[in-house]
């Protein structure tokens, strides 16, 4: 990704269909840019802010991850300024990885409902190391088992950073409520 640095005010670049937004870290002051909202939204697509990845300011190299996105209240599909955090090999990288649950169907056809509590997982990975998301098989689970983050699998190099016996999702039957037999009154508390 290409990106310029900026002197115009941020709603000005918004009408030029450009992204404002600003890159800092590792051995650098932070730097206004811009960017085509095309172009970065291809790289956001990409690498989403889990993976790290090459930009160029001015033809200088920095091996950046998108640390953080602003988004329009209105219409939450745009994004309206982002945060880019450069960083060395030597680095981690602090983000949040979404939980994503295999097997959900199969739990479905059994009658059981799966409740995810948790959608995703605080961790630290080194720079270079990239995941998207973290999958967990959970389609031989049945009507009362829990995953807590502790059975949560993650290769090696990732760091968790959550309480290990949160709960990330239970396996229940669904809840339905007796309603009273026909003929018969329901109950109702005497008042005095």
């Amino acid at each position: 990704m290409k990106l310029m640095k900026r002197d115009e005010k941020a709603g000005a670049l918004r009408k030029q269909d450009m992204i404002p937004g600003v890159v800092y870290g590792h051995g650098i002051d932070a730097i206004s840019v811009k960017v085509p909202r095309k172009e970065f939204v291809k790289s956001y697509e990409k690498f989403r802010q889990t993976k790290t990845f090459n930009c160029e300011i001015d033809q200088s190299p920095h091996q950046v991850y998108i640390k953080d996105v602003q988004r329009d209240v209105l219409n939450p599909e745009k994004i309206t300024h982002f945060d880019l955090l450069k960083v060395s090999a030597s680095d981690k990288i602090h983000t949040r990885l979404p939980i994503v649950l295999l097997g959900r169907e199969n739990i479905e056809r059994q009658g059981l409902i799966v409740q995810q509590s948790l959608n995703d997982i605080d961790v630290k990975y080194q720079v270079g190391k990239g995941l998207e998301s973290i999958e967990v098989d959970i389609a031989d689970f049945k009507d009362g088992d829990t995953l807590k983050v502790s059975d949560v699998k993650v290769p090696d190099y990732v760091d968790v950073l959550e309480d290990m016996d949160m709960l990330v999702a239970s396996i229940a039957h669904p809840r339905v409520e007796a309603e009273p037999v026909e003929g018969e009154a329901a109950e109702v508390p005497l008042v005095e």
